[in-house]
């Protein structure tokens, strides 16, 4: 019969690290793929209010409301007045908004050739383009020149 001391050492040594290394890394990679998820929602909305608006603060505000009421919005996470850009290139209402998973263990994101986490976070983001809408300019009181 053989010995079976040193078998709990051996699982514990390769097996364990192993197996907790792959179920942080697809819990990790789950929560950056649903950010990823909410932040093209959001920035889709805010490109779509800028556009049909005109307004920078009505386009943040809808892009702030989906992250905001989607996942945690703890500062740490996400601050609206850095991580929502709502600009306009020429013909075109383009919002860029950034979100920051948390990554229980930093290091291990580098493991699989990921460089840009930053302390305990992975920073996620999405951008969306929109053809801005034209304004109709208002006509003068008593404009109609009908004879």
């Amino acid at each position: 019969m053989r010995d079976k001391r040193g078998g709990i050492l051996g699982f514990v040594a390769f097996i364990l690290p192993i197996t907790m290394f792959i179920l942080n890394f697809t819990l990790t990679y789950g929560l950056a793929e649903y950010a990823k998820s909410t932040l093209i929602t959001a920035a889709r909305e805010g490109a779509r209010t800028y556009a049909v608006t005109h307004s920078v603060e009505k386009g943040k505000e809808s892009s702030t409301y989906i992250v905001q009421n989607t996942l945690l919005s703890n500062l740490k996470y996400f601050d609206p007045a850095n991580d929502v850009i709502i600009s306009g290139e020429g013909d075109f209402a383009v919002a860029v908004v950034t979100y920051r998973v948390p990554v229980a263990v930093p290091g291990m994101m580098r493991l699989v050739g990921i460089k840009e986490t930053m302390g305990g976070y992975l920073p996620v983001s999405a951008s969306a383009r929109f053809i801005k809408e034209i304004v109709k300019e208002a006509s003068p009181a008593g404009g109609d020149t009908g004879a």
